[in-house]
């Protein structure tokens, strides 16, 4: 018997083909009650079908006629991709580097890189822009724009210009986006930011941390979703204490509490300090290091990891507010890596930590499973490569608004 294959084209077509006939048979159309199969099924069965393709493809699909595409954008759907996504696919890890326009995610299911969509629909005039921060499906991006002022009452020949950056919220997969009200305070430099996001309220909050231009003190500042606005906080860090701005990708969110790296002056050391979101204060040291080591923070399920010079792991036990050593990087893989790894970036995904090589693109990604206890390796990833980077779990979502 021949084997039927449906073909979505602007009206769903089927074409019963066999191994003897397959060639004389490919440009004739399917009887009128095939034609009518796609049609006939359930709308439920149709988003499990369509929940269920490739993204590209699914994507393809919104380009068939307006029907399609209202119903794939549809709440209903959404819904349906989402809950089915969240089943068959793992977080997939994704790469954002400077300029904002590269943008790669490891599939665990197939063992492989693939590039996602660019970010470059979020609006011109930027000189740069650079994903900071992401949760569930969204990212957070911290563009710079270059205004040339030529109306001066002065009368000069050479324009001025004045930078003044934007933060945008958007998801690569829908191409939908937005500006976010500006900043109560204007950042120097940012050094920390995280984004937080319920699944089940799709609310989502930002935290940034850094300085301003000419002032000591740390700032911080928090933005939700549902009020759309900043508030400001009071957020002096412990004495002798400093931000690590060389580990600005690293901060970790459990229970309320923000978790990054920092600088004990004191004792010229690394350490990890807590941050209530709550209340916007900064909490003292919850982990130091002898020296200055290198210390890299990831939250996975639900749990706080540190990563000491790039192979011991060790976990926070948040009742006692101890670490517990969980791993501990065997001689031959670090040989496998072609020598030391450090210094590195480490990324957490559903229920593995990821090292990243630091300077070299040729060295292995090397991997933890914490549920598994076992130490592999990823593919190289060249093709993506280049610095900085900020790495953190990405879900492909329709569902979560902007």
């Amino acid at each position: 018997m021949g084997t039927t294959t449906v073909a979505f084209r602007g009206k769903a077509q089927c074409r019963a083909t066999s191994p003897s006939s397959s060639t004389e048979n490919s440009s004739e159309c399917s009887s009128p009650q095939q034609e009518t199969l796609w049609e006939d099924l359930p709308d439920t069965l149709q988003d499990c079908v369509l929940a269920r393709l490739p993204l590209r493809d699914l994507f393809r699909c919104r380009a068939v006629c307006k029907r399609w595409d209202a119903k794939i954008l549809c709440p209903k759907f959404q819904k349906t991709f989402d809950e089915v996504l969240s089943r068959v696919s793992p977080c997939p890890l994704v790469l954002s580097y400077s300029g904002g326009d590269i943008v790669a995610a490891f599939e665990p299911e197939l063992n492989c890189w693939k590039r996602l969509p660019s970010v470059a629909f979020c609006g011109g005039g930027s000189k740069y822009t650079r994903i900071r921060a992401g949760a569930g499906g969204l990212l957070c991006l911290i563009k710079r724009h270059i205004y040339d002022d030529a109306s001066s009452s002065d009368s000069s020949d050479e324009d001025e210009e004045e930078e003044e950056d934007s933060i945008v919220v958007c998801n690569p997969l829908t191409k939908s986006w937005k500006v976010l009200p500006p900043t109560k305070n204007k950042f120097d430099e940012i050094h920390v930011a995280h984004m937080v996001l319920d699944e089940h309220t799709k609310v989502y909050q930002i935290i940034l941390a850094g300085v301003q231009h000419g002032v000591s003190d740390t700032i911080s500042e928090i933005y939700d979703s549902v009020s759309n606005s900043w508030r400001s906080e009071d957020s002096r860090l412990p004495p002798n204490t400093e931000l690590a701005t060389c580990q600005r990708y690293s901060s970790a969110v459990c229970d309320g509490i923000l978790y990054c790296v920092a600088w004990d002056l004191g004792n010229k050391g690394a350490g990890v300090i807590s941050y209530n979101i709550k209340s916007g204060v900064f909490n003292d040291f919850v982990y130091r290091t002898p020296g200055p080591q290198c210390l890299q923070v990831v939250d996975c399920d639900e749990k706080v990891f540190i990563v000491v010079n790039s192979n011991l792991i060790l976990e926070l036990q948040p009742a006692t507010q101890t670490w517990w050593t969980v791993a501990k990087m065997p001689q031959q893989v670090l040989a496998g890596c072609s020598g030391e790894m450090f210094p590195c970036k480490c990324v957490a995904t559903r229920d593995s930590i990821l090292h990243f090589p630091g300077n070299n693109p040729c060295r292995e990604i090397v991997v933890y499973s914490i549920k598994r206890g076992v130490w592999s390796s990823l593919p190289n990833y060249h093709p993506y490569y280049t610095l900085p980077i900020a790495s953190f779990p990405f879900k492909p979502t329709l569902g979560v608004p902007v």
